[in-house]
């Protein structure tokens, strides 16, 4: 099993999927996790998204998604429904979240991914989370731990 995070951190909000992961991986190390998953921060990086993919375990993807929802309203969904827009045909990393579904799609392994799709506020260069974003980050964390022991 595999959490990967996505995201530009130097573009705001966008980072979110990145700031997750690193939570995440910083609770495994001081808690002695017996069975981790693999956790991946492939910020802008392509070819470390399509290297988990082609792995064929499961694989949870966090990022930022627009959803039109409140800032840090979460979705977990399977890649499969994908359905929300987004917000332009260019991403503020090098492979947006819907490269990335159709991606798994061309691997045959979309039914392995699922997506924690996080709104965003504010995706203005700087390195930094809106609020009401940040605020969201325990029940964000809460949501990746289920999911993730779902998965193992």
């Amino acid at each position: 099993m595999t959490v990967i995070g996505m995201g530009n951190p130097e573009m705001g909000d966008d980072g979110i999927g990145i700031h997750l992961v690193e939570l995440l991986r910083q609770e495994a190390e001081a808690e002695a996790w017996a069975s981790p998953p693999q956790i991946v921060s492939a910020g802008r990086d392509p070819l470390a998204v399509g290297a988990c993919l082609a792995e064929g375990a499961p694989v949870l993807l966090v990022d930022a998604v627009e959803m039109e929802e409140e800032p840090g309203e979460c979705r977990l969904f399977p890649a499969e429904e994908w359905r929300f827009r987004e917000r332009a045909s260019a991403s503020t990393h090098t492979l947006s979240l819907g490269a990335v579904l159709e991606l798994a799609r061309a691997l045959g392994c979309a039914g392995q991914l699922r997506v924690v799709g996080i709104q965003v506020e504010d995706v203005r260069p700087g390195r930094f989370l809106s609020p009401r974003v940040r605020e969201k980050i325990p029940r964000l964390m809460e949501m990746i731990r289920e999911e993730v022991a779902r998965l193992s």
